[in-house]
């Protein structure tokens, strides 16, 4: 336990780190699971080490924003017609930014958001690679790609959202919020407003991206799961923990004839 709460988010991405952790606990399992008294205990910490899909959760846009909304639960209808108003009453409004109209001051402010809202959750935005982000996003906004959306409450920019517009797809790509803004729901209200866009613009496909983070099923049931396969010579494997940062589990069955 004293180890455990020493513990950052930051420190936890090394697989070493993890693995140290995972080792004690079936250290445990071995020892419970011998007893009947103890026995459902070690099933369930068992099953906490299973090896889970991560979902990328996707939706068929059905037509224009309409079509969208109407799909939705008569639940999930009434919660954001509700937040809507509020978040107008209280002088909120969306910003949509074209890619041709991107600048860097807007990245540079949806990436601030990003961090203010996930700090060292954040599975790719750090010190060490925002500038990346930033060049990445400016050369897609050149290409026609990539398009930001903000929420403001009296002109304050208090929520941000980007994303990837490719042929007829939506991909999410970062969100981000100021820790000072929760009550007006703008960050839900931002992706709802990104899912309708989309759709009023034609689209076929909203791509919620990595995670299922539960706002996401508000308006889809549908998830991908995306597996990636690496053919390598022995003693040549990229470092997977740097490939892929926080993934949960990169499983690998090397001497397969």
């Amino acid at each position: 336990k004293e180890q455990l709460e020493k513990q950052t988010a930051a420190l936890m991405r090394f697989g070493k780190t993890r693995e140290g952790f995972e080792n004690q606990v079936k250290q445990v399992i071995r020892q419970l699971i011998d007893f009947p008294e103890t026995e459902s205990i070690a099933n369930q910490l068992a099953g906490i080490l299973n090896d889970k899909p991560i979902a990328y959760p996707f939706m068929q846009l059905p037509g224009n924003a309409e079509d969208v909304f109407a799909a939705l639960s008569k639940s999930k209808r009434y919660y954001y017609r509700r937040y809507l108003r509020k978040f107008e009453k209280s002088g909120g409004s969306f910003e949509v930014i074209d890619p041709e109209h991107v600048t860097r001051a807007d990245i540079r402010q949806y990436l601030e958001l990003h961090l203010e809202r996930w700090s060292d959750d954040s599975a790719a935005v750090n010190d060490q690679t925002v500038s990346f982000h930033e060049e990445a996003a400016m050369d897609m906004a050149k290409n026609g790609y990539f398009r930001l959306f903000f929420a403001r409450i009296n002109n304050r920019r208090v929520a941000a959202l980007s994303c990837f517009d490719i042929c007829q797809r939506r991909e999410f790509y970062y969100s981000g919020r100021a820790m000072d803004e929760q009550r007006h729901r703008a960050g839900k209200l931002l992706v709802a407003k990104a899912v309708l866009d989309a759709a009023d613009r034609n689209m076929k496909i909203f791509d919620f991206g990595y995670g299922d983070d539960a706002y996401k099923f508000d308006f889809t049931k549908k998830i991908r799961n995306v597996k990636s396969l690496f053919l390598s010579l022995p003693d040549n494997m990229p470092n997977l923990e740097r490939v892929f940062p926080m993934y949960e589990r990169i499983v690998l069955h090397p001497d397969v004839s």
